[in-house]
Formats: structure tokens, sequence, C-alpha cells
């Protein structure tokens, strides 16, 4: 089969909002849909392969979201992607500026606000734990300028986080505080998930927005993360640490409290969590063998046997601590934080409506740890309810990511308006790259089930020398599972002639920028290097590598979500209410092939780029219609046998055709 020839690139329609001189067939596609959905109030799923431009295309809504009055939010959950946004937005302003002004606009203004962790001074030494800290009066000196115009600041230009927080540190002001004060004049808010799908911030932040839901443009980045990230904003866990912060933040109080009803709430409270809830958690403990285990109806009634009167008390005693916080001054009373109870408020009600309203789509699952350690975990499994409400009430919606082949499953999952919905009758828009660039070779030698890993570990190990062998002296990586399953099979003295880079759990920041940039250099300088990472860790998805630097992906197992109670009480869920066989594509098929998909789409980052990439495990055959459409076009079972040969074809020839 003769190579593909390089995709054509076409100027932009006039008069569109676009950050370049020319795009591509896919990113006009792209454009055209992502218009027509904010002109039209549509939801647009988009599933826009790596290389695309995603982030260029999607912003070409400003066109029709700025003359309209509307504001555009552009949620990410990268640091990398923050960035990526707001220099688009440079761009736009650099390229467009006829355009715009046409429209009477001078130019976008656009601000950057990432999590408050992030961006608070005073967050590092643990005294300032909520969006609306202002209202607690703390004595920090970074507070909300009063005579300072910090929105015009900001906004004269597009502004990532950082260059606000470098800004905040060099006038003496709260970057956290100006960045929420300048998205009422900005037209795009890059911000995190949590800024419109966490109850507990979105009503805050649509304060300061200044708009309501309808009045936005929502461009969703990586959306197929949204579904496990709103369930992860109603899940909760409770733990020893939580357990000791709310017995501390009551004992504060009750020692400050004025005599009346709330002593009688505090103490009621006090009396539940030493007298019922820790007795009851180790009475758990001594009956769990370590693994995680669903709760039974029984013992999750057993933990919150007075669930009315509980409930009511805990949120007055909340209640009352935040009012005092913010009044501390002229109640002359220190802020007490009330983030612990917030947490064990919120798995108490969890625990409510599954022990006593029945409802299935709670899980409760409790596990010993090493010691006195525990968790009990209460999980939130249909995001439904909240997805469809929120994205019911914006103007327009764009979910796109790199990995969306199963749209429709998304649909499903988050109880879409099927009358809304566009792009489902597209399964992708088209990829830029040459399928050739990026074989895909299937080696169903060994299998990643935990019965199978350590008969097999020595046929993982063989893939990996055999394609170690050809790629040598380029660099490659493998990325595995998990943490456990890298540590049995990564050998580093089998390959003393490669440079290795490990993925820790825990790295730091900047740990994780100096690996990056060590990655870089030693394949820019020649120097033969592996990489040994996780699947869904630092390195696998959100990233990308300068100088195309993989000529080999190994994907050493199938990526699917731990097996355990949750996962299993999750399934279940999904089995009735949506089939056993959507259920298993969307619980376990789905997951590990976006985690794939995401793995070998950091070896190909732009057209020129070449990267072989090799799945080893049997499931994989079955999964093969969830790869990129692109990479579909080019993919083949495999004996391991044949690997080194393969792979050295295709370094030595730059290009491999596998399919027939």
């Amino acid at each position: 089969m003769a190579p593909r020839p390089a995709s054509a690139h076409v100027a932009p329609e006039k008069g569109t909002i676009f950050s370049y001189e020319t795009m591509s067939e896919g990113q006009s596609e792209f454009c055209n849909d992502a218009m027509l959905a904010a002109r039209d109030g549509k939801i647009l799923l988009a599933n826009a392969p790596t290389g695309i431009g995603k982030t260029a295309a999607a912003l070409s809504i400003l066109g029709e979201s700025m003359p309209a009055g509307r504001k555009v939010i552009f949620l990410t959950i990268r640091d990398t992607h923050h960035l990526q946004a707001i220099r688009e937005i440079k761009r736009i302003n650099e390229r467009c500026k006829d355009g715009l002004g046409k429209m009477g606009i001078g130019k976008v203004k656009a601000i950057d606000k990432t999590g408050k962790g992030k961006m608070c001074f005073l967050k590092s030494t643990g005294r300032s734990q909520t969006i609306d800290c202002e209202e607690l009066n703390l004595p920090c000196k970074h507070k909300r300028p009063k005579d300072l115009d910090t929105s015009g600041r900001l906004l004269s230009e597009p502004t990532g986080a950082e260059e606000a927080i470098e800004l905040g540190k060099r006038g003496g002001y709260c970057a956290h505080f100006a960045a929420l004060d300048a998205v009422k004049d900005a037209d795009v808010v890059v911000c995190d998930y949590s800024y419109i799908f966490d109850e507990s911030v979105r009503a805050r932040f649509l304060e300061y927005l200044g708009v309501g839901l309808d009045r936005c443009d929502l461009i969703i980045d990586e959306a197929h993360n949204l579904a496990e990230k709103m369930m992860e904003f109603k899940s909760y866990e409770l733990d020893p640490d939580v357990m000791k912060e709310s017995a501390l933040s009551l004992s504060a109080l009750r020692r400050v409290a004025p005599a009346g009803e709330i002593v009688d709430s505090i103490d009621y409270v006090t009396s539940y969590l030493k007298g019922l809830l820790y007795p009851q958690i180790k009475s758990m403990m001594r009956q769990n063998d370590g693994e995680q285990a669903e709760l039974t109806l029984a013992e999750a009634k057993r933990l919150i046997p007075d669930h009315k009167r509980l409930l009511c008390e805990l949120r007055y005693v909340i209640d009352h601590m935040e009012y005092l916080s913010r009044n501390w001054a002229t109640e002359r009373i220190p802020p007490i934080s009330t983030d612990a109870l917030r947490v064990l408020l919120g798995a108490l009600i969890s625990i409510e409506r599954k022990a006593i309203q029945r409802d299935d789509a709670i899980g409760l699952c409790f596990q010993r740890r090493l010691g006195r350690h525990f968790r009990l975990r209460a999980t939130l499994f249909d995001p439904a309810p909240d997805a469809s409400r929120i994205l019911g009430q914006v103007h327009s919606a764009i979910l796109m990511s790199g990995t969306l082949p199963r749209k429709e499953l998304l649909a499903k999952q988050l109880g879409l308006d099927e009358s809304r919905l566009i792009g489902l009758d597209r399964e992708s828009y088209p990829s830029p790259f040459d399928p050739e660039l990026q074989p895909v070779l299937i080696c169903a030698d060994a299998s990643s089930k935990l019965k199978d890993r350590w008969k097999d570990a020595g046929a993982f190990r063989s893939v990996i020398r055999e394609t170690a062998s050809a790629v040598h002296p380029n660099g490659m990586a493998v990325y595995y599972p998990s943490y456990e399953f890298m540590e049995q099979l990564r050998d580093e003295k089998e390959f003393p002639e490669f440079e290795h880079f490990v993925e820790r759990s825990g790295d730091t920041q900047e740990q994780r920028a100096a690996l990056k940039a060590s990655v870089e250099d030693c394949a820019e300088k020649g120097i033969p290097f592996m990489l040994h990472s996780v699947m869904r860790g630092s390195y696998s998805e959100g990233i990308d590598f300068r100088g195309n630097p993989f000529k080999a992906i190994i994907v050493a197992g199938f990526p699917m979500n731990k097996f355990n109670a949750e996962q299993k009480a999750y399934g279940r869920y999904l089995e009735r209410k949506l089939g056993r066989a959507v259920a298993r594509h969307i619980s376990v098929t789905m997951p590990a092939m976006i985690r794939t998909n995401q793995a070998i789409g950091r070896g190909i980052r732009n057209e020129s780029d070449r990267c072989a990439c090799i799945l080893v495990e049997p499931r994989f055959l079955d999964c093969a219609a969830d790869l990129q459409p692109h990479l579909r076009e080019n993919v083949a079972r495999v004996p391991s046998s044949i690997l080194r040969e393969l792979v050295s074809d295709f370094i030595r020839n730059s290009r491999l055709r596998v399919s027939e």
C-alpha cells in the first residue's frame, strides 16, 4: 500500500476566529461542528485524535459566543492544557485583530483559574480551606485589594495561573481572589472541572462569574474523564484522619460555644462519633481480612440508626462553625475548620441514601489497612442526574477528547438529552497521521490477569527484551497496569546499555518536570533510554514529549480497573441500569482502552513522528475496535518471536505496514 499523502491544509473560512493561518481537514470539520453547536445551543461530542489541534478548533466558538454576549468556560484537569488554552487565545488576539475589530471586540479577555490550593499563598499554612476565606477575615497580608485594578491588570493580556501568582506576589495581593474577581469581565475562563461540576464550588463561582449557566458555552477538555470526575466529587472517604480532625473541630467549638442549643448539638455529634461510629468501625475491622468488602444494608443501618436527628444536628453544627468563622473578629473566636466535618456529613448522607432510601447508585465499601488504619468509602455510581441537569442548563457544550471512540457510551453514562446531541454519527474527525508511522502490534503471548502474571512474567520480559534489541540505540517506553506489576517486570540490570527513568508514586511536579526533561535530553543527544511508567500515571496522559523520543511503546498488560468490591458493585449497578454488555464496556473495556489509546498517543504528536506500538495481552485482540480509527488501519497480531525483526524493519525504513 502506498504511503498516505500528507494531510491537506486550508485557510480558515473568512471571519473564523482561529489561531493559525491554515487548518487541517479534521480541524476544519471540528470548527464547523463546534460553531454549529454554539450557534444552535447543542452538545457536541467530539472524538478528535491526537495532533488534530483540538484546543484551537474548539476555541473557534468565540466567533459565535462573544457577539452574543456569552462566556466561554474552558474546563480541563491538566495544568499543561490550561497553558495550551491561554497560548491559543494569545495567538487569536495576535492573528485575528481585524476579525475581532469587526465584531466590536478589541481583544479576547481570558483568565486562567486553577484550584485555590495552587493559587492561595495562605493555603500552604493550612489556615485557608474554603473558597470564601475572605469572609473569614484571616490575618493574611495577601488579601483582595480594594484600591488596585487587578482585574484590568490580569485581563490586559490572556493570563495563565502562574503569571497571575507572580503578579500577586509582586503586588502583595491574593492571586486566588484577583483571578476570581477577573472572571466577571473575562470572555474566556480556563478552569478546573470542579468550578462547574462540583456543587460545593459551582454556586459561589457563578456569583463571581455574574451570569447563569444559560449564558455560558462550555468546552470540556479530556471529556473521557468527566463521568469519573463527577463521581469523585460526590464520593467520600472516612479514615482515622477524618475522624480525628472531626473530633478536634467539635472539641474546639465546644470550648468557645455559648451555652444553649449549639452545645447540645455538639455533644450529640461527639457522642455519636465516640459512642457509636468508632465502636462500629472497630467491630468491622475485626471482621475484615484486609480486602475491600461491600457493606451489607444491615451494617450500613447500624452506622446511622437515628439518621434524621444526626444529619440535622451535624448540619447545624457546621453552619454555626461557619457563622462564627465569618464573624470571628466581632465574636473574638478564631476560625475553626469544617473540612473534616463536611466529609463526615457527605459520607453519612451517602450511608443514609443507601441504608434507608435503598439507593443503588451509592456504593459503600470498607477495608482494614495496616495497624489501626481503615477506609470507609462512599461512592456515587451514577453521574447522570447531576450531569444531565448541569449540561441541560448551559447554552452549549463541546465534550472533546483524543480518546473517545465510543461516544454513545459516554452519552449514556452522563444521561445527555439526545435531542441536543450532535456528532454521534461521526466516529472521529480525520487524523493527520499516517498509520504506517504508528503500526500496532498485538502480542498475545502473555496475560496480565492476576492468576497468570507470575507464570507469564518471563513472556512479558521477552517482549521487552526483543523490542529493546530492535530499538537500541534509540529510546522506548514501557507502560504497566500498576506500580506492583512494574516492579515485578522491570529489570534495569538486563539492559545496562539503556538509561532508565522510572515513575514513582508521589513524584512532585518538579520531579516530573525533571524526568521529562531528562528523557527529552537523552533523545536529543542520541542516548538510548527506557521510560518505565504506569498507565494513567503522570507520563501516559496529558503530556507531550518534545522531539519524538520514543521509537517504540510497549503496553505491558491490559490496564483495567482493579477488580475489587467497589468495582464489582459498580458493574452490578450498571448492569441493572443499562444491561450486561453495555455495563461491561463502560466499567471494564472502555477505561482500559482509553488508557491504552492515551499511552500509545505519547509516541506520535506530529505528522512526521514515528513510533511502533506493542500491546501485550490476549484481551487486546477482542478490543482492537476500541483503538482510535486511524490506528485500526494498521494493526496485526504477531508472535513475540518476530518482534525484533518487525521493529527493526520499522526503525530502518521509518514505516511499517502490518495489516492486509
